[in-house]
């Protein structure tokens, strides 16, 4: 197993990450709150909350991790937030199946800062796996000569 040194700029870049996701989840666990109901067997409430618990594991996986797959996550979360809120304020996409049609031609405080929140997070998680990306790898530790006998 492996150990990834994180730097200043690796916690810098986890907490405000973490604290844009904490919009994310704030936002979307009130919208939850308001208990929308429909005829479909997801409602806007419980599409809401599944982000809100989205979010909220992938600010804790930035906190504890700096893994690659963490930003990654960090990374689709955010900006698969940031494509909802902006079709589904633009574009009128009828039911699909289960999923309810979630057009809201309209913007607003919270819908605001969400896409705000998701975007900047989407493009912090994205500059760290650049980051990652251009860093040496650590050495690996000497390990003993396997001696292979006949």
């Amino acid at each position: 197993m492996t150990s990834t040194r994180r730097d200043a700029l690796d916690w810098v870049a986890s907490v405000g990450v973490a604290a844009l996701l904490g919009v994310d989840v704030r936002v979307h666990a009130h919208l939850a709150s308001q208990r929308w109901t429909g005829w479909h067997p997801l409602t806007p409430a419980q599409l809401f909350g599944i982000e809100a618990v989205l979010a909220a594991a992938a600010a804790l996986a930035v906190l504890l991790s700096g893994r690659r797959s963490v930003w990654i996550a960090a990374a689709l979360v955010g900006a698969g937030g940031l494509v909802a809120v902006v079709v589904t304020r633009y574009i009128d996409i009828p039911s699909l199946g289960p999923i309810p049609s979630m057009y809201e031609p309209i913007w607003y405080g919270e819908k605001t800062w969400s896409a705000l929140a998701e975007g900047l997070a989407a493009l912090v998680a994205a500059g760290q796996l650049l980051r990652l990306g251009h860093r040496a790898p650590e050495p690996v530790a000497d390990r003993p000569a396997v001696t292979v006998r006949s």
